[in-house]
């Protein structure tokens, strides 16, 4: 495939008369953008900011996020089968993306963090707007200071927060969160149409070297399909399907283009940013040649779908012609095994694995770095422990439609081990954390 990626570099985004790109400038009309966004009759309320770098600003509850990106001609679009959107295949031809910023999604719905409970505040389950607990303290991105450690905390966003209608399922609630932020997502991205892009690149894999090693990228996402069914519109999706299937062989600039995405516990972002991708793309043919992107699924059953799993996915790398793969997971706990065993189908067909991975708590070194290690794991690179922290104060919260709890404005403590990987979320080599020694 041959994509023409054009990038409209974001510098700053102000409220005004219209929704328009100049030269840099977002300017967005804040009353027009909400009424689309309200004509969702699910949708009880909601809220649109911005949040820049550099303010003492920190974001809560985010949903999902995502690049405003669309397709400058042809019938297919970005992020092809969320929310009913075409399935028709993307990656090629030309893709318009305002380049630093980001359209996040934030909800705002207290029965929900009542339901989850883990009160960081008090023991009982108390409903209140904007409450704190482990979930949602786990989802807040802080745009300065110490705690500035995520990537959306250098990019301009465009902050909706919805809250949803109550009694909702979660497939319908998610369905409802994607399609109101990709209206607002296309609206924006639209404003580059017709105009010349300041930048260009372009990603043509489609001639190989045969005298290059052939790589893979081998990525693993979870499936929520044992908790919410096999239909639903919660948890990651590759062009809108999130169940347990087989593993997907996806091109490049297909991810680039949105045809994996997230929402809930993994945003899209990092799919269609990711280094990964990026980097092997543009090492196409002069010292690899990029033969393409195994998406696998975890949440497997039991071990016996573990290694089918891991083997099928090797076996489509083989067949591919790949000498060698770089591999990562999602999650911890048994999506790791599943990952793992994937390390393993790959070593034992001959191709040589990278596993790109955050850390477990290493429970003051007195823990191992991983929860499980055979000996084909031979190359590991690590993407952190996820323990950072503590968080300064700050002047200005984002994430309530009528206001959230006044802790939230307060230094907030240190996020270690487990929960301090889930803040940060760095799968693919987008953090900013250094390595520690044991």
């Amino acid at each position: 495939m041959r994509l023409e990626l054009d990038t409209f570099p974001v510098t700053d985004i102000v409220f005004g008369s219209r929704t328009a790109y100049d030269n840099g400038i977002l300017e967005l009309n804040h009353d027009e953008l909400l009424s689309s966004v309200m004509a969702e009759s699910n949708i009880v309320a909601a809220k649109l900011e911005i949040g820049k770098p550099g303010q003492s600003t920190r974001i809560i509850n985010y949903y999902d996020i995502l690049e405003p990106r669309v397709k400058a001609g042809g019938q297919s679009a970005t992020y092809p089968g969320r929310s009913g959107r075409p399935v028709d295949t993307v990656g090629a031809g030309r893709t318009h993306r305002l380049g630093g910023t980001t359209v996040m999604s934030l909800v705002d719905d207290p029965s929900e963090w009542a339901a989850r409970g883990w009160s960081l505040d008090q023991p009982e389950d108390v409903p209140r707007p904007g409450r704190r607990n482990v979930w949602s303290f786990q989802r807040f991105v802080d745009m300065s200071g110490a705690g500035a450690v995520l990537p959306y905390a250098a990019t301009h966003n465009v902050c909706l927060t919805m809250r949803p209608k109550e009694g909702l399922d979660s497939g319908n609630r998610a369905d409802i969160l994607h399609s109101a932020l990709l209206r607002l997502s296309d609206k924006l991205a639209e404003t580059t149409l017709g105009l010349e892009p300041p930048e260009a690149e372009v990603f043509d894999l489609t001639t190989k070297d045969p005298s290059l090693p052939g790589v893979v990228f081998s990525c693993h996402l979870a499936s929520m399909e044992a908790g919410v069914g096999p239909r639903s519109a919660s948890g990651t999706a590759i062009y809108g399907v999130t169940r347990l299937s087989a593993p997907w062989v996806l091109g490049p600039t297909e991810m680039m283009d949105g045809a994996v995405t997230g929402g809930g516990a993994h945003v899209t972002w990092p799919f269609t940013n990711n280094p990964v991708v990026e980097g092997l793309c543009r090492r196409h043919g002069t010292s690899i040649n990029f033969l393409g992107c195994i998406i696998g699924r975890t949440n497997w059953g039991g071990e016996e779908e573990m290694r089918l799993a891991g083997s099928r996915a090797a076996q489509a790398a083989k067949l591919l012609g790949a000498q060698g793969a770089i591999i990562t997971n999602d999650v911890r706990g048994r999506r790791f095994v599943d990952s793992v065993r994937t390390v393993q189908a790959y070593e034992q067909l001959g191709i040589n694995t990278v596993f790109l991975s955050e850390e477990e708590d290493n429970e003051d070194g007195n823990a191992p770095p991983f929860l499980y290690h055979p000996p084909e794991m031979t190359a590991v690179v690590s993407t952190g422990t996820g323990t950072i922290g503590p968080f300064p104060p700050v002047d200005r919260v984002i994430g309530g439609v009528e206001g959230v709890d006044p802790a939230w404005y307060d230094e907030q403590p240190y996020i270690h081990g487990r929960y301090g990987a889930a803040h940060v979320r760095d799968h693919y080599g987008v953090g900013r954390q250094s390595c520690i020694d044991y």
